[in-house]
């Protein structure tokens, strides 16, 4: 685990190849045979039980470390437009979507705003997931 005075983050081992999707949202299935936590992309359907671990700052490839930022502030890739102070969760694409009633779990609050997809905008992960 690496912590400074805004951040936490914990080191997993990609089960996929990550590359392309820094600042996407992952999740874990498991441990690794080593004892590290898998890591491979989110997706709204799968929110639940293995739901958002972190958000991914690097650009790892099958078996090398991911470095999930679990709490603090982050950058994030947005799925759609998104305004400030929204409780933001992970879309089907593995990326930040406001949480409505009838969405995925929140993780965090935004503190910067998107207009459109793929956009990147500022996160502050509160370290647990919230229900809507």
């Amino acid at each position: 685990m690496i912590s400074g005075s805004e951040y936490v983050d914990i080191t997993a081992t990609a089960s996929t190849g990550l590359t392309g999707n820094q600042y996407n949202v992952v999740r874990s299935t498991g441990v690794t045979a080593q004892g590290n936590l898998t890591a491979l992309l989110c997706t709204q359907s799968t929110n639940g039980v293995n739901g958002a671990k972190g958000v991914l700052q690097n650009d790892p490839d099958t078996g090398q470390a991911a470095i999930l930022r679990v709490q603090g502030l982050t950058k994030l890739v947005a799925s759609a437009a998104i305004a400030v102070g929204d409780l933001v969760g992970c879309s089907t694409d593995s990326r930040g979507v406001t949480v409505a009633t009838t969405g995925p779990h929140g993780f965090g609050r935004a503190e910067s705003a998107s207009t459109a997809a793929g956009q990147i905008i500022s996160v502050r992960l509160s370290g647990t997931l919230v229900p809507w």
